[in-house]
């Protein structure tokens, strides 16, 4: 599957939407709350990359259309997990996936959002890990 459209959930200042860009993804999105907007616009500005930047709040999900996914260092605190599941959930299909870098900051929140991934019919896969860093992939289950 090619990649054409990137999906940053939790952009803060856009960094990850950026590398997708330049390294050749037909379409980045950039999301985050709406006071974090502006950031992710100077981040893409001063690397001269064309980024479509959104407001998207996890407790209001609304669906978009990618095919990946990116998060970083999201999971941190417990009261995000669910709403993200639940973002997350919307998001996935059996024709995308959604790839998401992390520090365990938590293992009570690590164990809920890996429950709630389980709970909501996703499935994450560690790829890599480093130090208490993981290079993680969430895809929907196949029914």
């Amino acid at each position: 599957m090619a990649i054409r459209t990137v999906l940053e959930l939790g952009a803060g200042l856009g960094l990850c939407s950026v590398a997708a860009k330049l390294f050749g993804a037909a379409e980045v999105v950039a999301t985050d709350l709406q006071h974090a907007l502006p950031g992710i616009a100077h981040t893409a500005a001063l690397n001269n990359v064309q980024l479509t930047i959104r407001a998207l709040d996890w407790t209001q999900p609304y669906a978009v259309r990618a095919d990946l996914v990116v998060l970083s260092d999201v999971v941190w605190v417990e009261w995000l997990v669910e709403p993200l599941v639940s973002t997350l959930k919307l998001l996935l299909g059996r024709d995308n996936r959604a790839v998401m870098c992390y520090k365990v900051r938590s293992l009570l929140v690590d164990q809920k959002f890996r429950g709630s991934l389980r709970e909501a019919g996703l499935r994450i896969e560690e790829i890599a890990t480093a130090k208490d860093h993981l290079l993680c992939q969430i895809t929907a289950n196949s029914s």
